[in-house]
């Protein structure tokens, strides 16, 4: 918790767990499956993925991660009768 607090005011603590050879995954939850196992739910290659690992296999990462504004999209559209187009 205190290391949450010492990140700068536009980053969040991310995790991001490292598999045998070298594979990322972006973690969204961790969660205890057994004694010794591990599910990773998270993003590969931002496709969603659920990985279950012994905890020797894995190791994890807490960093912050920088909060970007997304821009706000301002569609033009355009409106008739039983039709409607956004450009």
């Amino acid at each position: 918790m205190m290391w949450k607090q010492q990140l700068p005011r536009n980053f969040k603590p991310a995790i991001l767990a490292v598999i045998n050879g070298g594979t990322q995954i972006n973690v969204i939850g961790l969660a205890q499956v057994s004694f010794h196992g591990i599910r990773i739910e998270g993003t590969l290659n931002d496709a969603p993925c659920s990985l279950l690992a012994h905890q020797s296999t894995i190791q994890i990462l807490c960093f912050g991660q920088e909060l970007v504004e997304k821009e706000v999209r301002r569609p033009i559209g355009f409106i008739w009768p039983e039709n409607e187009v956004n450009v």
